[in-house]
């Protein structure tokens, strides 16, 4: 008996010997992968929406009533600014988070799979870091791995489901999509757990009250926080349903066929390397399935978009690889998934090339650990972290100052601003007080629904006395057409005061009597694709209102990829043709057809009550036509608009 111990030590001594060896790995780990992401004050559209998800909390606005925005309330825990005290439960957060994250790595690599395996998770997932996974994505891989756990060990996944559960019901109010994607993964992890074992009443209740229990309470308790009713919040997720539901088609953009394929390569080697790890009959094939959500999440967000999203696919992609080593016990698990991830990697670096992905200097950043105790430093020593982020912000403010004058008249008459279509940056750079539209950025209202709820906004007494408008076109779309209701009614409620054209800037202020209008007769008309069609003279605007509907291939397509774009032409008398971007829901609203404001000029002379030149004839064409039924039943409508005479404006 003692020789046998002597030449096979016990199991726990072998344990013992594990954690000793796992403890200052995980503990290295942690310092080189620590996230940061605290956010000065920049310029751009995403730097915008990101000081909104920071402010929007800290103001009066209430979500659901006043404000339409797919980010939650919570949304700063991923992007956190220095406003209220987002920077410090950001930190927070991040400190937890990061805690469990290394207590799971440990526990697996302990009790559960083997040293290996936690090492080169470790290892795979510090080279992920090295080309860039967003803390968003982050988050997705930690619940994947709880999810992991819940499906693959009964002692560990109680723990498990407590924390994707409570995470779950958190992200509810960060991201609702990512909120999507970790209850799907915890239903299947939930599903996985009870097929393992003999289907009693009691296991399943038991396992129902793990994740429903932590879910519901975390969910009340946000939903008491910042909703306080049911009708708010029901408003705010049927909004955001809408804005999930056709974002596959207003902010789709097309890419390198190349990338499109070796991200099909990688979601089909995944799938593959399942249905291998079936046929083994192995325990890494549930986890490998738990994990399809969040791989049809990041390739969805990936691809719909296809710009730098396309990098932060593949990075994730190879994490969740990465994860499934971690699950593996038997050395042909092991071998299988590394496999898996290399070539995940090897599939990603044509990609991560072209995107300019990789940095040299970031690379030893965060392999010496000076990035990782950097990020650790910002998270504990918070003073010094705003400071650091006032003096970027400050330095940031310069390029987006507005001219002395304007500032003296927005201080003096008004004082609030709203900028269109999303450049909000300009209000905070000049200490201007914001007051957001529901859409908060004009290029998110992408449905009829949204665009009318913003022009109600711009209507309404609750607008503010001042907009700033940027003229910038993105993937070839601009105001008019992205929000064509909104439009019309900035034409009548606002003038022109101001200018800038080199940085394509007007200021807008709002007339204290809006512009009468009369709507004339309206036609009912088709149009096919790629036909022109004649532009009736009229004295006024003429609005096309067209109807858009989806073939059964364009149905699938919206789901498992995204929809081409459409486009607009007009021929000028003169011969020359320019296009415009349309999306194909909010044009049910009527877009200008006979005077189209093409450019920042023709914005400006609508704003100033002259009409820009006329167009004779439009098509649409691009490549999503074959996506949509036709003919298009199409509504023409003449809308004359004018100022009202002295004695009606007396009476007004």
């Amino acid at each position: 008996m003692n020789i046998q111990e002597t030449a096979f030590p016990p199991q726990e001594k072998r344990r013992r010997w594990r954690l000793l060896l796992l403890l200052p790995a995980v503990a290295l780990f942690l310092c080189v992968t620590f996230p940061g992401g605290y956010q000065p004050l920049q310029s751009g559209l995403d730097a915008s929406w990101r000081y909104a998800v920071n402010f929007l909390p800290n103001c009066s606005l209430d979500y659901g009533t006043d404000i339409s925005f797919p980010c939650g309330p919570l949304c700063f825990l991923l992007y956190p600014m220095d406003i209220g005290g987002n920077v410090e439960m950001a930190a927070r957060f991040r400190l937890i988070m990061h805690l469990l994250f290394g207590l799971s790595i440990l526990y697996m690599g302990w009790r559960v799979t083997g040293l290996l395996p936690a090492l080169l998770f470790m290892a795979a997932y510090v080279c992920v870091t090295l080309f860039g996974l967003p803390y968003e994505s982050h988050v997705m891989i930690m619940g994947a791995l709880w999810a992991a756990m819940a499906a693959r060990h009964r002692r560990a996944g109680r723990h498990a489901l407590l924390f994707l559960s409570a995470l779950a019901a958190l992200c509810l109010f960060i991201k609702p999509t990512l909120s999507a994607c970790l209850m799907s993964m915890l239903g299947l992890a939930v599903l996985a757990r009870i097929m393992q074992g003999p289907t009693r009443v009691y296991t399943v209740l038991g396992l129902s009250l793990l994740w429903i229990l932590p879910f519901v309470v975390v969910c009340s308790m946000c939903w008491r926080f910042f909703f306080g009713a049911w009708q708010p919040f029901e408003a705010w997720l049927l909004t955001t349903l809408e804005y999930v539901r056709y974002h596959a088609i207003a902010m789709s953009l097309e890419g390198p066929r190349s990338e499109l394929i070796a991200g099909v390569l990688c979601v089909a080697a995944f799938i593959t390397a399942s249905m291998i790890l079936m046929a083994m009959r192995s325990d890494v094939s549930v986890t490998a399935i738990v994990l399809f959500p969040s791989l049809f999440t990041l390739f969805k967000r990936g691809f719909e978009r296809q710009d730098g999203h396309v990098v932060f696919f593949f990075t994730a992609c190879a994490a969740l690889a990465a994860v499934l080593i971690l699950m593996s016990k038997h050395p042909r698990e092991l071998a299988l998934t590394c496999v898996l991830f290399l070539g995940a990697a090897l599939v990603a670096i044509p990609v991560f090339r072209a995107r300019n992905a990789f940095d040299y200097a970031s690379a030893l950043d965060l392999l010496s650990g000076k990035q990782g105790l950097a990020n650790l430093r910002a998270a504990t020593r918070l003073p010094e972290t705003r400071r650091t982020l006032a003096e970027q912000s400050k330095e940031n403010a310069a390029e987006l100052m507005l001219p002395s004058t304007w500032l003296q008249l927005i201080r003096e008459t008004g004082g609030m601003m709203d900028v269109l279509p999303g450049e909000i940056a300009y209000c905070p750079a000049n200490g201007i007080p914001w007051r957001p539209s529901p859409s908060v950025q004009a290029c998110l209202a992408h449905t009829a629904h949204l665009d009318i709820r913003m022009a109600r906004h711009f209507a309404s007494a609750a607008a503010p006395p001042f907009l700033l408008l940027r003229w910038e076109s993105l993937d070839e779309r601009s105001l008019p057409f992205d929000v064509p209701r909104t439009w019309l009614v900035l034409v009548r409620n606002y003038r022109l005061v101001a200018g800038e054209p080199g940085r394509g800037l007007l200021l807008l202020l709002r007339r204290e009597v809006p512009l009468s209008v009369k709507h004339l007769p309206s036609q009912e008309r088709t149009l096919t694709f790629g036909e022109w069609v004649d532009v009736p003279s009229t004295e006024g605007m003429l609005l096309a209102a067209m109807q858009f509907r989806l073939t059964p291939e364009g149905h699938a397509m919206k789901t498992m990829l995204r929809i081409p774009p459409l486009f607009i032409e007009f021929e000028y008398a003169d011969g020359e043709i320019k296009r415009q971007r349309i999306l194909p829901e909010s044009t049910a609203n009527g877009i200008i057809v006979n005077r189209p404001p093409l450019s920042q000029f023709d914005a400006a002379h609508a704003l100033t009550g002259a009409l820009p030149r006329s167009a004779v004839r439009f098509r649409i064409t691009g490549p999503g036509t074959r996506y949509f039924e036709q003919p298009v039943p199409m509504t023409l409508t003449p809308e004359k608009v004018f100022i009202r005479p002295h004695r009606q404006l007396a009476k007004a």
